[in-house]
């Protein structure tokens, strides 16, 4: 946007749900840029001041230091006094890194051009300390109660607020944001303002932030609830596995049926539980296998084709890999006919202590 534009009295917001009218008032005299409250002997800078309409302001502070003032931290006097109704002030620091810390609560937060602090409050009285190890460039703006009911509606206000966990009144909460957000605060506003067109410039970016603020923090939700969804999802296959009867569903058969593709599918179900979805279908069906041997005398052909198997002697061969014996050498053990050797007896991966009538029969998954 160029400085030399003619006035604007009125902005129109198209991107909100409704099409907006704010007018854009210029107070008189209302920017002022003094030198920063610090001594010659620790550094230099500058601090500006700008009052916008509707209840929101903009402070920049650029601060230098001298290499003797290397390893201190000093402290920059805030604005205090009670306000008309709650502030939502937002602290980004471009360069440096800076501490804010409030009266009442006993917490000091460290901000560097990665986390933005946000506070609610109704009255002023943070104080920020410097870190003089190197330059510090910062901006702050604040943006009243009403100006956020009038910009979002009162519902969306309080949603942006519990998202940014300070709905509480006295709140303060710092987070990181992506740069394409902070940047707006870090590369746009922080420029001399020298006219009319650069406050409405201000104000707009200012707009233009709390939107992409308020589109990035209902993203976070929404990828929270389709990330329980999945959850779930990963839950009911699991539970679904574990009481399969018959042939095993395929893995593009569970992508349809959950609506997730096959590999997303897979590597979330290995990440929760372990293993991909085959490798625990087909242990699952070998626990069972073992089980049933041990406790009945099922036919091996008539129990491979149960689990699934279209031949018995694949089922023979993937029982033995498993646990290092067949499942006729399983039954005869159990029958008291042959003896199989500690070392042989495995159960999940795992040599048993004892003889195998001991292995246990009960294979529980935890989520």
């Amino acid at each position: 946007m160029s400085w030399n534009q003619p006035p604007v009295e009125v902005l129109t917001i198209d991107w909100l749900k409704e099409k907006k009218e704010i007018r854009l008032i210029n107070e008189p005299e209302s920017i002022y840029r003094t030198d920063a409250p610090i001594p010659a002997e620790i550094g230099k800078g500058w601090v500006e001041f700008q009052n916008l309409s509707l209840g929101t302001s903009l402070c920049q502070g650029s601060f230098t230091f001298t290499p003797k003032a290397s390893g201190q931290f000093i402290s920059l006097p805030m604005e205090r006094g009670n306000l008309d109704g709650p502030i939502l002030t937002i602290l980004s620091v471009r360069k440096g890194q800076v501490a804010i810390r409030s009266a009442d609560v006993n917490q000091e937060y460290w901000l560097d051009n990665n986390i933005q602090a946000f506070t609610y409050r109704q009255f002023l009285d943070c104080t920020l300390r410097l870190n003089t190890n190197e330059a510090v460039e910062l901006a702050s703006i604040k943006i009243s109660q009403s100006f956020l009911y009038r910009f979002f509606g009162e519902e969306e206000t309080h949603r942006l607020l519990r998202a940014l966990n300070i709905e509480k009144i006295s709140s303060i909460q710092c987070m990181a944001t992506p740069v394409y957000i902070s940047e707006i605060l870090h590369g746009n506003i922080h420029k001399p303002i020298v006219d009319d067109m650069g406050k409405y410039y201000v104000q707009v970016k200012i707009l233009e932030y709390l939107t992409l603020l308020a589109q990035y923090l209902s993203s976070l939700k929404s990828n929270n609830e389709s990330s329980s969804h999945k959850a779930r999802i990963l839950k009911e296959i699991h539970d679904e596995l574990v009481e399969f009867d018959g042939k095993i569903p395929t893995l593009d058969e569970l992508s349809k049926r959950y609506g997730m593709s096959g590999r997303v599918l897979n590597n979330k179900f290995k990440n929760r539980y372990g293993e991909s979805i085959w490798s625990f279908m087909n242990n699952q069906r070998l626990y069972r296998a073992h089980k049933a041997i041990q406790s009945s005398d099922i036919a091996l052909k008539a129990l491979s084709a149960q689990l699934g198997y279209s031949y018995v002697n694949h089922f023979i061969t993937a029982f033995k890999r498993k646990f290092g014996y067949t499942p006729g050498n399983l039954r005869r053990q159990v029958s008291g006919r042959i003896h199989i050797p500690h070392s042989k007896v495995q159960v999940d991966g795992h040599f048993a202590n004892g003889s195998a009538n001991q292995i246990k029969s009960d294979f529980q998954f935890s989520d």
